[in-house]
């Protein structure tokens, strides 16, 4: 069957390489220079064809030059200066290589590579290679107001084919789409991608095929390193504006010009570091501050990652996956995956402990909590990103470790007083002048401050002197008062920007009807991730993060397959193998919410560790992450009309042999195994027949290549037209 794949494969990648464009129509080439003044915005439909590689990297400093003062947008970007940009969506710099803002368009990536260049990946933390659209999100959506007042701005591009190349290196994903119709992806292969390869959200007819996806192993630097970059231009206007400014800090002031310098120092000593000198942020004496701050040992991304993401169009933003969408939601329809294979999809996400700080009425009466975060929603952390736990939170341990505070009394974070860090001050500072009016929006969307939520009590926790009762955590979150569980407390399962953990995901489809998955597999998907931290009262059953659609803490799991509130489904003749977890659980295919009407067919696990380094060295009482299961098929009770054929569950391994084929509620079906599922090995003549047969494919697959490479050789008369800069 795999062998079948690869010359179906090698047949579709060459008759599109070969095909003409229709009506005589002639392909529009793009290069490099294309790109060197940011974003290619398409909007007119037509042909597109990449005549080499492309690795984005506008604005780049020239050698020797400081980096904290380059990879920033100019009044002469923008069309109030003469520019193509708009000052809204661009604001916060170029956050994609392609946007396609029209329908009928077909981007041929010609065999070639297209990503973000290194110096632009580790200066610009959010961005998608190619968006199909004119803006990421829907009005004020996310952590910046891509659509300024107007919440009708987002443009959505239809029938839209990106085909035959490589999506390279990219902060976020390697496609991304709200609100599509009619989209076709085949031939590509994602490699570099640190957030997703595909998102759909609301799309309406989207075919996957023949793809690979290949996760990131090699990410330098942790999400606290995208809260720093985002504060520059607010640092900077901050300076220019009101250059008397302090932050008092236990009872001391640290003047604005003294954190600049040092933050400014820092910013470009990473760049250095890491770009120029090539290498990572190492412990060795010259480089142990700032690995401390922004290092990533595990150097692979450090919140949740998903291979493809097909989602509910959600016009709030609200974030939750609710049982039965309003009219709020539009759900994904038609949907086919056929022939993709995921590798290497590793992640550890690493959880953000905040403060909460806004509390507002959902629908129902439901108490929100949100926490404070900055100008760009990135959360005001007070507990490590690498926090070890299997260590007592002892005053000794808390206070040599990446933390914002610092506790007096043994394992009582009531006691903690603010000790702060180079970005938990750019973050306090900032927040501090927007409170006082001296950053405003006045400059446009340049200086968003829609996501400040630092409030005046949590400046005066940070302000006091040490000796002081208002210096001690208790006092801002007034814990015994009947405020204190209802308004003020630890937010936890939280990623950089305050969204819930998830873990790793191949494939998750939510809300979404007319679904078909088929040929797929799934090679090697892994979370390093930790347990949750034991500090937000609330378990494994319950929640602590509002955004979070499941209980308890979810950063540790490892899932091949997940639906969501989706129906109608066909999963068939799928391949999972080595999906692990350190410390969490690992399902192949998981069924929750109102989903229904999914049928499996033919599908295969070998091999699926949950908890690989939990068994006798971690304890999970009184801690928010269940212990681990590793497990085939799980459903719930709501899930209803799922069926389960003739699949094969294989080489489970959990703690304490917590291992389940299935774990399914008692409205599936499960029709059985298939009669060899067990049998180890195929008889030899299996082996020898296959052998044979592979052979006489793979001499198949060469003559269409060598076929394909002929044809491809360019005519004489025929002519190309290639855009200018």
């Amino acid at each position: 069957m795999k062998v079948f794949f690869l010359l179906v494969v090698a047949l579709v990648l060459c008759a599109a390489q070969n095909a003409p464009a229709p009506d005589g129509t002639e392909w529009i080439e793009l290069r490099q220079a294309d790109f060197s003044k940011g974003t290619y915005m398409i909007r007119t439909p037509g042909y597109y064809r990449l005549m080499e590689s492309i690795y984005f990297n506008p604005k780049a400093p020239p050698p020797g030059a400081p980096a904290y003062d380059y990879y920033r947008m100019e009044a002469s970007d923008f069309q109030s200066g003469g520019g193509i940009y708009d000052l809204d969506r661009y604001s916060i710099g170029f956050w994609a290589a392609i946007t396609i803002e029209t329908s009928g368009v077909t981007i041929d990536l010609n065999g070639q590579t297209i990503g973000q260049h290194r110096g632009h990946n580790l200066m610009n933390r959010f961005f998608n290679v190619i968006e199909l659209g004119n803006q990421p999100f829907y009005g004020t959506q996310g952590f910046h107001n891509f659509g300024g007042t107007n919440l009708t701005a987002l443009e959505s591009a239809n029938d839209v084919t990106i085909q035959n190349g490589v999506i390279g290196l990219s902060a976020g994903c390697g496609i991304h789409g709200v609100n599509n119709k009619n989209i076709y992806i085949q031939g590509v292969t994602f490699n570099g991608f640190e957030n997703c390869a595909i998102s759909l959200a609301g799309v309406q007819t989207a075919f996957i095929l023949d793809t690979n996806i290949i996760g990131n192993g090699d990410v330098r630097i942790n999400s606290l390193w995208r809260t720093a970059v985002m504060m520059r231009p607010y640092i900077d206007a901050l300076f220019e504006k009101s250059p008397a400014t302090a932050l008092f800090v236990q009872g001391a002031g640290i003047a604005i010009e003294t954190l600049r310098t040092e933050f400014r120092n820092a910013i470009n000593n990473v760049y250095i570091r890491l770009i120029d000198q090539e290498w990572v942020l190492d412990y060795t004496p010259e480089w142990q501050a700032l690995a401390d701050l922004f290092g990533n040992d595990f150097r692979v991304p450090d919140s949740n990652l998903y291979g493809i993401i097909i989602s509910d169009f959600n016009k709030d933003g609200s974030g939750k996956l609710l049982p039965n969408p309003t009219d709020k939601f539009t759900p994904s329809k038609n949907i086919t995956i056929s022939n993709v294979h995921l590798s290497n999809m590793v992640a550890a996400p690493q959880e953000v402990v905040g403060l909460t700080g806004v509390r507002s009425q959902g629908a129902g009466g439901v108490t929100l909590r949100y926490p404070i975060t900055d100008a760009r929603g990135n959360v005001f952390s007070v507990l490590a990103l690498d926090w070890d736990y299997t260590q007592q939170l002892t005053p000794e341990y808390l206070n040599a470790t990446w933390t914002t505070v610092s506790v007096t009394e043994y394992g009582y974070l009531g006691s903690a007083i603010y000790k702060g860090n180079l970005v938990s001050n750019i973050q306090a500072i900032v927040g501090q002048a927007i409170l006082d009016g001296i950053i405003t929006k006045a400059n446009g969307n340049q200086l968003d401050t829609v996501h400040n939520t630092f409030n005046r009590d949590i400046l005066k926790w940070i302000a006091a002197d040490p000796s002081l009762p208002e210096a001690r955590l208790e006092n801002y979150m007034k814990i015994g008062t009947p405020t204190f569980n209802d308004e003020r407390h630890f937010i936890c399962n939280s990623d950089n920007q305050g969204g819930a953990l998830y873990g790793v995901t191949g494939i998750q489809i939510t809300t979404s009807q007319y679904v078909l998955i088929q040929g797929s597999s799934i090679y090697g998907l892994t979370n390093y991730g930790n347990r949750g931290m034991g500090v937000c009262l609330y378990d494994e059953s319950s929640t602590s993060n509002m955004y979070a659609a499941f209980p308890g803490f979810g950063g540790a799991s490892a899932k091949g397959f997940l639906f969501v509130d989706t129906k109608d489904v066909e999963v068939n003749w799928n391949y999972l193998r080595g999906l692990s977890s350190n410390y969490g659980t690992v399902i192949a295919w998981d069924l929750v919410g109102y989903t229904q009407f999914v049928t499996f067919y033919g599908n295969e696990l070998r091999e699926g560790w949950a908890g690989r380094r939990a068994e006798g060295t971690v304890s999970y009482e009184n801690n928010p992450t269940a212990f681990p299961s590793s497990i085939g098929f799980h459903t719930t009770t709501t899930t209803t009309n799922i069926t389960l054929d003739l699949y094969c569950v294989n080489g489970l391994w959990a703690p304490s042999g917590f291992t389940y084929k299935t774990s399914i509620a008692e409205n599936t079906e499960d029709r059985g195994e298939w009669d060899s599922c067990h049998a180890g090995e195929y008889p030899w003549w299996i082996w020898f027949l296959l052998a044979i047969v592979s052979l006489i494919f793979l001499m198949s697959i060469i003559a269409v290549i060598m076929s394909c490479l002929d044809a491809n050789k360019e005519p004489e008369g025929e002519h190309y037209t290639q855009m200018n800069d």
